[in-house]
């Protein structure tokens, strides 16, 4: 069974959608025009990746907010870091807590012709294509690694364990560090927070250019750190933007080719 993700959720501390979008607008993504009204008095700005999309929540009626919200929206309305992802191909609708520690996962279902198959690469001036995993911060690390390999087993999904504590799943990979190994790559303090969906320390993308993409964020405001290789970059976790990204360069034709027929018949199903 193949799974895809269809978008990873973060919430906007300030509720400046507009600020946030023209910023990732400027760091060369692929920004939606439209904005969708979301449960709970928020509103949802969306960038647009090929294969799936970054989700950007904001409270426009603070007293709908209050009323409405889960416990989870709350905490993370007051942090910059992702909480959620959706998923394609998904037994559940909501995954139980010990099922994905660290990550509140959703089933996402569409129905015809809401969700319609990418026709082309989705690739902004920063050459950033697709999403390709997750780091997780974890220092349950062995407990947090083997919970996330018995679900994805248990739905038939084509998960392999590729590190030591990385696995992946389809095309894309999981890893999992500690909170001592987040200081040393990302040169600040991990910091827990109370919820136990907080776990998510960066998104990994896929890049045509690694040197371009460095380029075009920077210009968007991030600071970014680029591999002696030039083939992989990260950048810096950032209170004004949800995401942090670990950057690798790859093909975007061939990555489009090989997982294309896959996510037709997902969505197909």
């Amino acid at each position: 069974m193949s799974v895809f993700f269809d978008h990873i959720n973060t919430h906007i501390r300030d509720n400046n959608l507009d600020r946030q979008l023209q910023q990732m607008d400027a760091a060369g993504f692929v920004v939606r025009n439209s904005r969708v009204k979301s449960p709970a008095g928020m509103v949802s700005g969306f960038v647009d990746l090929t294969f799936t999309h970054l989700k950007f929540l904001s409270v426009v009626d603070e007293c709908a907010f209050n009323k409405e919200s889960s416990a989870n929206d709350k905490v993370f309305r007051k942090i910059a870091r992702p909480s959620g992802l959706g998923v394609l191909g998904w037994h559940f609708i909501n995954t139980p807590e010990y099922a994905t520690p660290g990550v509140e996962l959703n089933g996402v279902h569409y129905l015809p012709p809401t969700r319609r198959s990418p026709t082309q690469l989705t690739m902004g001036p920063n050459t950033i294509f697709d999403f390709e995993g997750l780091v997780l911060c974890t220092d349950d690390l062995l407990n947090d690694f083997t919970a996330w390999q018995a679900t994805f087993t248990s739905v038939g999904a084509n998960a392999e364990q590729v590190g030591p504590m990385t696995l992946q799943v389809d095309e894309q990979k999981f890893t999992w560090i500690n909170s001592s190994e987040y200081l040393n790559q990302f040169g600040t303090a991990w910091e827990s927070v109370d919820s136990p969906s907080g776990k998510i320390a960066a998104i990994k993308v896929l890049a045509a250019s690694v040197p371009t993409a460095a380029e075009h964020l920077r210009s968007g405001g991030f600071r970014v750190i680029v591999g002696t290789d030039k083939k992989t970059a990260y950048t810096l976790p950032s209170k004004d933007c949800g995401f942090t990204f670990v950057i690798r360069e790859a093909n975007p034709d061939a990555h489009y080719g090989k997982l294309l027929p896959s996510i037709q018949t997902l969505l197909a199903s």
